[in-house]
């Protein structure tokens, strides 16, 4: 029910409830898709600190492993010009 409103809400462009969505989705069940998800929010509300940590947390899970490194990677301090 929690990822069918997630996504529902990131379809309609409304983030932070979005947000809360795939928050209460990973807080019921540990899955690598659903964090990445998280992450991907994350990032659209322009929270790297916050997408960085989902990002971790989806490249736990093989599934998705090498998907969240790369944005991880991404999240780079030094790669976005900051220290």
């Amino acid at each position: 029910m929690w990822l069918l409103l997630a996504r529902t809400y990131y379809e309609r462009d409304d983030l932070a409830a979005s947000e809360k969505a795939f928050t209460r989705a990973v807080s019921l069940r540990d899955d690598g898709k659903t964090w990445f998800n998280l992450g991907v929010v994350r990032l659209r509300l322009n929270n790297p600190t916050g997408a960085r940590e989902a990002f971790k947390r989806a490249s736990e899970h093989n599934e998705v492993r090498e998907q969240a490194m790369r944005e991880i990677d991404k999240l780079d301090p030094a790669k976005l010009g900051t220290k």
